[in-house]
Formats: structure tokens, sequence, C-alpha cells
């Protein structure tokens, strides 16, 4: 069983992490950020949810909370 949970949140959390690239070549910003945001709370050690939502807080001009992200 807790293996097949694993499966599911990987799943998961690479479908939200799409729907924020998704967002993003959009143009919807904030929701690319909640995407990502959601990303993260399925595995906080999400690095590549962090970095894209670093990348779009570089573009908003929020350099501190880019550094962030860009740390994690």
């Amino acid at each position: 069983i807790n293996t097949k949970l694993k499966i599911i949140k990987l799943q998961l959390q690479a479908l939200v992490k799409q729907w924020g690239n998704a967002n993003l070549e959009r143009g919807f910003w904030q929701n690319a950020i909640k995407d990502y945001t959601k990303a993260i709370s399925i595995n906080s050690e999400y690095a590549l949810a962090y970095y894209n939502r670093g990348l779009v807080f570089t573009d908003l001009g929020k350099v501190a909370k880019a550094i962030s992200d860009f740390n994690k």
C-alpha cells in the first residue's frame, strides 16, 4: 500500500507542476505560483517546483522570494 501511495503522490505532484507550466506559458503568473505551491505541499522536497516558482518570482521582480525558492 505504501508503494502505491508513493506512486500516486509522485504522479499528482508532477501533474500539478504541469498545470503550473501551462499557466506559466499562458502568462497566468499567479495561477502558476499557486500550482507550484500545491506541488510543493504534496512533496516539500520537490526541487523542480521550487525552481519553477522561483523563476516566476524572478519575472515578477520578487527577488527575495525567488532566492528563497532557489535555495531549497
